[in-house]
């Protein structure tokens, strides 16, 4: 099992403390041999440590192992998601920095050593601050799951009283295979069949944050209205094959094409509409995925209409506000985000990392944890998504399209991307929504805000989903054009 974070369309930075956090000296190296030197860093990093990923209420515990700093080893567990010994690499440790990879999460720990605590960021598809205290070797309680989190009522509890099958099949390139769950109804002949298409970040099929298991919850309630329903791992998750961090967007919509194929050559779904349901950078992938297999309808859910750095800016900007951020720092965030992506434009590709490092380091970055952020600025999905515009791909589908947003979605904005898709969609059965009081996931909120998303017993909106299959009928019914 792998743990999730967050599933999101979002990229935050690893150097985004900085606009709110005073910065702290570092205990200097004093004049000593290397293996001295080296010997000092294992013993500041070298045990066991517990904090809080406070957006979420999960706590995080990393176990520094190994003999020295040549020889460490690291591991995570995320005791409220049930997951222990999750294998990491350690990529630097020096007084100044502890820097570490987990693959199978695609998700990266940097941290400083302050005073007696280790304070720095985990990214998996945003980055989220910590702080991590050390646990006493003679500590007989788990820094962990003191107490169960909400219930997720939605998920629960489910009698799925429908045909389920484990399934795989080819996916976009050679070395792929995707794994999968395909349900639908037992007594009667499915009205169509829907590709689920997951947001950005590293997601099993179910699309599982904080507990919560929309992509489980949206197969259900749409198998029990009639429909099939596919929904699988991305590349290099879970049961899937492949390599997740080297994939871009346009690799996960060869993927869901790719799902489409594959329920095309299914004899016992001969002549069944298909459709592609997408959420978040989903939302996205859909249109791409449709130039290359075709479905008969789109459903897409806080699908971005701007490209990828213009979301960031906006959604960073949005999140500010709401937290309540004086207007300076807000004016000096955007200032930085806009400077990175004009760096990555106006610099030839192989300087776009060393243009990054220098720009982070003049803005009061340690040179090691610039290098870091330049490095996740410059991965394979941001270089090819951060000036990608959705829009050509989206006007080029003529079918129907139902395109909802959330009014309280901090992430990908309402009333941003709403004009933007009702320019384009061509399709007389098509329609765009704001639902109140929604937030990115399509949760009720009262703010919009990350931190709310594990406070949240509902998974998804019983009547957003009601709003989607009332649609989906009547394009099942005939509305739609044949593929």
């Amino acid at each position: 099992m792998y743990m999730r974070v967050f599933v999101c369309f979002s990229v935050m930075f690893l150097f985004s403390n900085i606009l709110s956090q005073t910065s702290t000296a570092q205990t200097a190296v004093s004049d000593s041999t290397e293996k001295r030197q080296s010997d000092q860093a294992f013993e500041l990093y070298a045990g066991d440590w517990s904090g809080e990923l406070a957006q979420f209420g999960l706590t995080l515990v990393i176990h520094v192992g190994g003999d020295t700093a040549e020889t460490a080893t690291v591991s995570l567990d995320s005791p409220n998601q049930n997951a222990f010994g999750l294998p990491g690499e350690v990529k630097q440790l020096t007084t100044d920095s502890f820097i570490a990879t987990f693959p199978s999460l695609n998700a990266d720990l940097n941290l400083a050593h302050i005073g007696d605590q280790l304070v720095g960021t985990f990214k998996q598809g945003i980055s989220l601050d910590i702080t991590l205290n050390r646990v006493p070797e003679d500590s007989t309680e788990t820094p962990a799951a003191a107490e169960p989190g909400p219930a997720r009522p939605q998920s629960d509890a489910l009698e799925r009283a429908y045909n389920i099958e484990k399934v795989t099949f080819p996916g976009g390139a050679d070395d792929v295979t995707l794994a999968g769950e395909l349900t639908w109804p037992t007594s009667t002949r499915p009205k169509a069949l829907l590709i689920l298409i997951s947001g950005s970040g590293p997601q099993d099929r179910n699309s599982e944050l904080v507990d919560h298991k929309p992509f489980l919850v949206l197969s259900d309630h749409f198998t029990r209205a009639g429909y099939g329903v596919l929904r699988y791992d991305d590349r290099g998750i879970a049961e899937s094959t492949g390599q997740f961090a080297k994939a871009t967007t346009e690799d996960f919509a060869k993927d869901a094409a790719a799902a489409l194929t594959y329920l095309n050559g299914r004899t016992d779904f001969k002549d069944i509409p298909i459709g592609y349901v997408g959420h978040s950078e989903g939302g996205l992938i859909a249109p791409l995925a449709a130039g290359l297999a075709r479905p008969e309808m789109m459903v897409l859910l806080a699908g971005p209409a701007e490209p990828l750095s213009a979301v960031i800016i906006r959604q960073a900007r949005d999140i500010a506000i709401a937290q309540g951020l004086p207007d300076a720092a807000v004016q000096a965030q955007d200032a930085l985000l806009k400077a990175q992506f004009e760096t990555l434009r106006t610099t030839l590709k192989e300087n776009q990392k060393e243009a990054l490092t220098d720009l982070f380091i003049r803005e009061g970055l340690p040179e090691n944890n610039a290098a870091v952020a330049a490095a996740q600025l410059t991965s394979p999905w941001m270089l090819w998504g951060y000036d990608y515009d959705p829009l050509p791909a989206l006007a080029a589908y003529t079918g129907p399209i139902l395109a909802l947003y959330g009014a309280l979605d901090l992430q990908v904005s309402a009333n941003t991307n709403v004009p933007l898709v009702e320019e384009v969609i061509r399709h007389s059965a098509s329609d765009v929504r704001i639902l109140d009081g929604l937030n990115h996931l399509f949760q009720p909120t009262e703010t919009g805000l990350v931190s709310e998303y594990s406070e949240i017993e509902t998974t998804f909106d019983e009547g957003a989903m009601e709003d989607i299959t009332i649609w989906l009928d009547q394009i099942a019914q005939g509305a739609g054009s044949p593929r």
